[in-house]
Parts: structure tokens; C-alpha cells; sequence
């Protein structure tokens, strides 16, 4: 039997429902297949991890209600938009410590919305649109990839720095009236 390999991805769709974290397991777990297997995952400034167990090679579907963030049926709660930020994911199949992914990922689902809603404006009230609004977006869109990249890189600091940055930018221009 293959040796086992574990892998997964997150999706980072643009058109995902903030509401959802889609991961999918890509693992071979060759002698591991009838063993358990766990996502843990950390969001965003957590120190302990929500525990899940893994659909194996298939998609794991994760909600504010999994994640013990809202609840359904309690008080007519619904989902809610899980938090934008740095999360980390390891998924350990069983059978020991090097049987295990860990991933770290970037979610900025509400900050694109975010994004989303200030071009839809501009894009309204402006044609053809602002020079200096296109700089505007344009320094956020690579403060947003550069935060991305630095994670990728396994530098969480610096994306979290950049990630910051980016997000200062969009408060400030919602915060101004007449910027451009």
C-alpha cells in the first residue's frame, strides 16, 4: 500500500458566501483510509483550535454554527460571516505526527465585499472612473496580495502587517467623504 500523503485546499473563490469556509481534502491515506482524521482549525487570533473530523477526499464544508460562532434555532439565529483575518488549518490523519498538513490562509471575504460595494459605487457615480481612485484601488489590491504572498511564504507577521495596511486603506476611505 501507497504511503499515506496529506494535503488539502481551501477554496478562495470570490463568489463564496462569507458565511462558509470550503475545504477540500486531496489526502492519499493509503493504510490510513479506515483511520480517523481531523481538521483543526485556529481562526483568526484563536489559541485553541475547533476540532472536526474529515470527510475524506471529499469537500468539508464549515459554518459559523460549527465553529460555535452562532447558532441555528436559537433565537432565530442564523449563519453569520466568519471572520476575515489569518486562520490556520492542520489536518492529522492517525498514525503519528508526520501524517499532518498544516496550512495557513488568508480570509478576506467581507473585506473584498467590502471592496466590492465601494467600485460598484464608483463605478455609478464616475464614468469614466477617477485616476486617482484606480491608484487608490490598485494599492489596496497589492497590499491585499502582498499580505497573501507573505503568508504563502510561511511569514505570518509580515501578512498580517500588510493585511492591516490594506484594511486602514479601506476604513479610511469609507471614513471620507470626498476623497476622489
Amino acid at each position: 500500500m501507497p504511503k499515506p500523503y496529506i494535503d488539502f485546499i481551501v477554496s478562495t473563490d470570490r463568489n463564496q458566501d462569507p458565511k462558509y469556509l470550503t475545504i477540500f481534502d486531496y489526502s492519499s491515506y493509503g493504510q490510513l483510509q479506515s483511520k480517523l482524521a481531523i481538521f483543526e482549525i485556529y481562526l483568526p487570533g484563536a489559541e485553541t483550535p475547533k476540532v472536526f473530523n474529515v470527510l475524506k477526499n471529499q469537500i468539508n464544508a464549515i459554518n459559523s454554527t460549527n465553529l460555535e460562532l452562532s447558532c441555528l434555532d436559537c433565537n432565530g439565529d442564523n449563519y453569520v460571516d466568519l471572520p476575515d483575518g489569518i486562520w490556520c488549518i492542520n489536518l492529522k490523519a492517525s498514525g503519528g505526527e508526520k501524517y499532518q498538513r498544516k496550512k495557513y490562509y488568508l480570509r478576506a471575504e467581507q473585506f473584498r465585499r467590502e471592496l466590492d460595494k465601494i467600485y460598484v459605487r464608483i463605478g455609478i457615480e464616475f464614468n469614466p472612473i477617477d485616476e486617482e481612485f484606480i491608484k487608490w484601488a490598485n494599492r489596496v489590491e497589492v497590499y491585499l496580495q502582498v499580505a497573501q504572498s507573505f503568508i504563502n511564504d510561511g511569514d505570518l507577521g509580515n501578512g498580517q502587517r500588510f493585511y492591516q495596511d490594506a484594511h486602514a486603506m479601506l476604513e479610511k476611505y469609507k471614513s471620507c467623504k470626498n476623497c476622489f
